[in-house]
């Protein structure tokens, strides 16, 4: 039986790394690379207007709330103490998988409430953004969902 010299081990430890790479590359074609936000530049140039929003609403942290109905096929949104025409959007978006994001116009009843149905969103983590504003003044807000 021959002795492993410097060049055997060489070679040894060469084959090893590039099969180590190749597994990595392999692995990474695998992985899912979804951005959370297609424009996420936008949503960072606009960070001051969004911070300013949120003060907006930690003025009055009662003006919306959200209520998840017991049979878990709607979602109410109740706006309090609208004093004018409120116009804006909802944004239901999964941070595991951005194919299934959506957008609904803000549409109130004269209640100011406005239900949402979950019967197509797939169970699981949900975020529910709320941008408006009211007349001139914008309000913005973020929930957490677990359907």
């Amino acid at each position: 039986m021959k002795k492993l010299h410097a060049g055997h081990y060489i070679t040894i430890f060469f084959i090893f790394f590039i099969s180590m790479l190749v597994t990595v590359l392999i692995a990474s074609r695998n992985q899912d690379h979804n951005l959370v936000s297609e424009n996420y530049y936008d949503l960072d140039l606009k960070y001051q207007k969004r911070m300013d929003a949120k003060n907006n609403l930690a003025a009055n942290p009662n003006k919306i709330i959200l209520q998840q109905n017991s049979d878990g096929k709607t979602i109410d949104l109740m706006f309090k103490d609208i004093e004018s025409t409120v116009n804006g959007k909802i944004k239901l978006y999964r941070p595991s998988d951005n194919t299934r994001d959506f957008d609904v116009d803000l549409k109130l009843d004269a209640t100011g409430k406005i239900s949402l149905s979950t019967e197509n969103m797939q169970a699981g983590r949900w975020i529910l953004i709320i941008d408006w504003t009211e007349g001139d003044t914008p309000f913005y807000k973020e929930f957490n969902l677990f359907i």
